[in-house]
Formats: structure tokens, sequence, C-alpha cells
């Protein structure tokens, strides 16, 4: 197992596996949907695990510095030998008949919203929204702290709920396109109030995810409401994203944005350009990294957790101001301390372990294999509810609004991710039942 040309043969393998979806749809003669979350989650699975791998083994990372010594080899090819039977988990609960039965069981969801409440009321939850984004900015020093020391803003504990306020800006502003993508009217007055504050919190936040976010919801909602997204659309979107990566990642990272360009250039030089970009734009993308030293440094490092990892989440609803002393909710930050303590200890920046790499954390194989099959499981719920049950303004709006979060949910911690979903599926279902029309109810697609 501990073979490089064993690794070889198996990121080779594991590639041609991430095509099940696509060979799936071309043998039933479906048409490939390609905001179906099936897809984009695969994706980004072939991107942390195949991608990575290649990456890792041709330049080494961070992480895994080659010459690669026989341990960690070892553990790699492991990493990618369980990453078999996980994706297999992952297909098993998307492709399941699980999804649709349950699906049946969630309430249907009204068909479009009601113009008068958008335009009445919007400004209401743009309002609240905006005075929450102050307040965070507040709490964390003010605008100067705020936009010069982003590594520190972004760490900052105890935020949670006013982010959670932050989520009314987009969130109207995807249920206003989402109304003018159906043919309604109501939703000039609320893009031209929420653009202002959106943009400049999305362009502030050091997150490439908030400033790629409205773009994406807006192409999301425009699919299933007006017209299929063309290939040129996608491949703009991506182009965005690889020049955002590099942006993002040396904002995040400087002390102080007046030495912003003096970071550049002590980050580019001594570089070759290629080079540089490729390493901006894989630093994010460390999954197979972290599952392989989770497999070699476990028990040793952090015994087996059997759930313990999760169970912050009961508790994630207590403000960490009245507890301060509240157990840490994202296992990410858990995670830096302990495997990547020499990369990440005392910056409190909240490391991705993956899903399936908590999952062996906790149960080996099995805690892998149960965390990709609830995934492909949530993923198609969410799909077969909103979608293909309730394709409707709201439903497309909800679908736009949880879209990021679980195509991307490979790399999140599993408790973070939970409380994330059910904090924004909450404000997203509370401002649908507030604008939703009452009038007209959803046509059922079977």
């Amino acid at each position: 197992m501990d073979s490089e040309a064993l690794t070889v043969v198996l990121i080779v393998l594991l590639g041609a596996a991430c095509c099940f979806p696509f060979l799936r749809a071309r043998r039933e003669g479906a048409e490939v949907d390609v905001f179906e979350l099936v897809y984009p989650s695969t994706a980004y699975f072939f991107l942390l695990f195949v991608v990575r791998g290649v990456y890792t083994l041709s330049l080494g990372s961070a992480f895994i510095i080659p010459p690669v010594d026989l341990a960690t080899r070892r553990a790699l090819n492991l990493a990618f030998a369980y990453l078999f039977p996980a994706l297999a988990a992952f297909y098993t609960g998307y492709y399941g008949t699980y999804a649709s039965r349950l699906a049946r069981w969630l309430p249907d969801l009204p068909a479009r919203w009601s113009a008068s409440r958008l335009a009445s009321w919007g400004w209401a939850a743009t309002a609240a929204g905006t005075a929450s984004y102050l307040l965070l900015i507040q709490s964390l020093g003010g605008f100067s702290v705020y936009l010069s020391s982003k590594s520190e803003a972004l760490t900052a504990a105890g935020t949670s709920y006013l982010a959670i306020g932050n989520s009314l800006l987009p969130a109207i502003f995807t249920i206003s396109v989402s109304q003018w993508a159906s043919g309604g009217s109501g939703y000039v007055g609320n893009l031209l109030l929420v653009l202002p504050p959106m943009l400049f919190l999305s362009a502030t936040s050091g997150s490439k995810g908030a400033f790629l976010t409205p773009l994406l919801v807006a192409i999301v909602v425009h699919h299933y409401l007006r017209a299929k997204t063309r290939v040129r659309l996608l491949l703009g979107l991506a182009a965005a994203a690889l020049v955002a990566i590099p942006i993002f990642n040396v904002y995040r990272h400087v002390p102080d944005i007046q030495l912003l360009w003096s970071y550049v250039g002590d980050s580019v030089s001594g570089a070759p350009a290629a080079e540089f970009l490729t390493h901006q734009w894989m630093s994010r993308f460390y999954g197979v990294d972290a599952l392989a030293l989770i497999i070699r440094d476990t028990p040793e490092v952090m015994d087996y957790q059997f759930g313990n990892t999760v169970y912050p989440l009961l508790v994630a609803w207590v403000p960490r101001q009245l507890w301060e002393d509240k157990p840490i909710v994202s296992f990410g930050k858990v995670f830096g301390e302990t495997y990547l303590g020499e990369h990440f200890a005392g910056t409190g920046v909240s490391a991705s372990a993956t899903i399936v790499g908590e999952g062996y954390l906790n149960f080996h194989i099995p805690g892998m294999l149960a965390a990709a099959f609830l995934l492909g499981l949530g993923l198609r719920l969410a799909y077969e509810w909103l979608i293909t049950r309730n394709r409707g303004g709201p439903g497309v709006f909800l679908y736009a609004t949880l879209f990021l979060p679980l195509a991307t949910a490979w790399e999140a911690p599993i408790a973070g991710l939970v409380s994330y979903l059910l904090a924004l599926g909450a404000v997203a279902l509370t401002l649908t039942v507030l604008f939703a029309s009452r009038r007209s109810a959803p046509p059922a697609v079977e």
C-alpha cells in the first residue's frame, strides 16, 4: 500500500468513478440538469480528492511535502481506497428511493410571491439585514479593523447570530430576482435598496463564496424560472472564481490593508506566475491531504471520537455571549489545532477535515460511509422537494439559497454544516411565509 504507482492508479480510477452520474443520465436518455445537486457535488468531490491528489503527488503541498515518507504514502493510498466505497454510499443515498419518499412528507410550497407584500415589506428585511451587518462590523472593532485586519475579523467568535442577520440581504436579493424571473412585479424597489449594502458586504467579506454567491444564485434562479443556463455562462462563472481566489487569499491574510501591494509582491517574488497561481487556486482544496493525515495520525493525535465531534450541535443555538465556555461547534477549528497545528495553531482558522474525514475520525470506515450516504440522501431530498415538487418562485428561492453550502458540503464540518443550514433555512422559510402568495398552490411535478 506504499507504492507511488498504486497512488496513480487509484487517482485515475477514482476520477473515472466520478463520471457515474453523467454516464447514468446518458444511459437513461435523460437530459443533464447542471444544477441538480449530484453534479456540482460530484464535481466538488473530484476537485477535493482527484485534482488535489494530482497536485499533491506532482507538486507537493503544505501538509504533505515530497519526498513522501512510507507512513504518509500508505495513508494517502488508504485514503484513495476508502473514498471508493464512500462515493458509492453517496450515490446510493442520492439515487435510492428514500429521498423521494421523504419528500412526500414535506409540505407543499406556494407557487409564487405576493407582489404587494414584497413591495410593502421587502424594505424592512433589507433594513434589518443592513443593521445586522453594521452591528457585526461594530462588534469587530469598527470599519477600520473589519476592512484592514480581515484574518482577525473572520476568526472572531460569537458572531454567528449577526451573520445570520446578514443573510437577509442576499435572501431579499434572491427573492427579488426570482420574482423578476417568474414574470412578477414588486421587486424593483427591493433591488434598488438591497444591491448597495449586499455588494459592499460581498466585496469586503474576505470570502470568495460570499463574493460569488449573489451571481451564482441569480444564475440558478434564472435557470429554473426563465431559461436553461448556457455553457458559456458557467465558464464565465468559473473564470470569475479563478480570478477571485488569489485576490481573496491575499486579502484574507494581509495583516493590514495598507500593506496589500507589498504583501502581493512578496508572495509573487521568487516564483513563476503559473506556479504562484496554481498554489493559490489549490490552497483552498486540500481534502485528500486532510483525510490522509487523519488516517495516518488517528488514534495517536486524537482518539476515535464516537460522535463527540457532532454533539456540540445540541448547544449551537446558545449565544456565546451568554455561555463564554460553550464548546466549539465547528470541528474544523479543533482539527486545525490538532492535526494541522504547525499551520493553524493559535490562528482560530477552521481547517477542513472533510465530511468523510470527520466520519472516519468518529467511526472509522463505517463513519465515512454513513456521512457520505446521508449527504447523498440530503442533497436528493432538497432537489426532490424544492425543484421536482415545488418549482415555483419560493421553492427555487430556497433551493438557490441552500445550493452552495449543499454543493460544497464534502469539505464542511458536520455540526457546523447542519447548524448553518438550519439557521439559513429558518431565515429563508420565514421569508417565504411572509412574502409568498396564499392564493395559489404549486403544481406537483412527478
